[in-house]
């Protein structure tokens, strides 16, 4: 057992990057970012629930303001899901954190947002994602969970951004998404089948039955080996997995 431990704790480690919770709450940054985060989304909700929908885009530009301020700090904050109001995300180099959290904007679609922060020469830059599918929707739609990283045969860091997002209460989507910090700039390198930059799934929860669960894209070898669900009837699971693997430069079918 404290084998199969050791092993789990490296592999988290070496995959994602994580640090001890217990090791970073207790310090200066993380409380003051934590308490400005709480108040201002104290300050979103009650917005929400008194019918203020007008002034909620002009409060999240308040979220982003603060992480902002802190991005240069957020790099060694935890990665977890267990943040009241964010979910954070890290690379195991530490040169990109991937910040969602909920809008509050949308309805049944949860109108997710995500702030890409990372490293360039010149120092900590941040970027706004939007959604992968539509690229003239003004949020990202996803919350990012996990980042893998691989590495391309030009030396070059890839990395695997795993998010969950909401259409409504019966669509759950999920994707895996690439980027890589080239020149100063955060691309979406397009590493994956027929020249795209994500794998993306979506399900109908109306074509599954209440013991079946929503299968999730499967991340093996720190990211080198994917599978991915495939759709069955009516946007139900047909039991089935497309697998690709990473050689390099591409993720082939194998």
């Amino acid at each position: 057992m404290r084998i199969l431990l050791i092993m789990l704790t490296l592999w988290s480690v070496v995959c994602h990057g994580q640090v001890r919770k217990g090791d970073y709450v207790k310090t200066f940054p993380f409380k003051n970012i934590y308490q400005k985060i709480t108040k201002q989304f104290a300050r979103i909700d009650s917005l929400q629930q008194s019918g203020g929908y007008d002034s909620l885009e002009s409060e999240n530009e308040k979220v982003i303001s603060i992480l902002n301020q802190y991005r240069t700090h957020l790099f060694n904050f935890p990665d977890t899901l267990n943040y009241d109001f964010i979910y954070l995300a890290k690379s195991a180099d530490k040169n990109l954190v991937l910040v969602s959290w909920d809008t509050r904007t949308g309805g049944t679609l949860i109108a997710f947002t995500t702030m890409a922060i990372f490293k360039t020469p010149q120092g900590v830059a941040t970027r706004m994602l939007v959604d992968t599918t539509d690229e003239s929707m003004p949020y990202s739609y996803m919350h990012y969970n996990s980042v893998n990283t691989i590495k391309a045969t030009n030396g070059r860091s890839i990395y695997l951004a795993w998010g969950n997002g909401q259409g409504s209460t019966a669509l759950p989507w999920q994707e895996l998404r690439a980027f890589s910090i080239v020149n100063g700039q955060l691309i979406e390198p397009k590493i994956f089948p027929d020249k795209m930059s994500k794998v993306y799934v979506e399900f109908d929860l109306h074509a599954f039955n209440e013991e079946q669960r929503v299968p999730s894209i499967k991340i093996k070898d720190c990211g080198r080996t994917i599978r991915v669900p495939i759709e069955g009837a009516k946007q139900g699971f047909s039991g089935k997995y497309k697998t690709y693997t990473f050689n390099g430069k591409n993720f082939v079918a194998s």
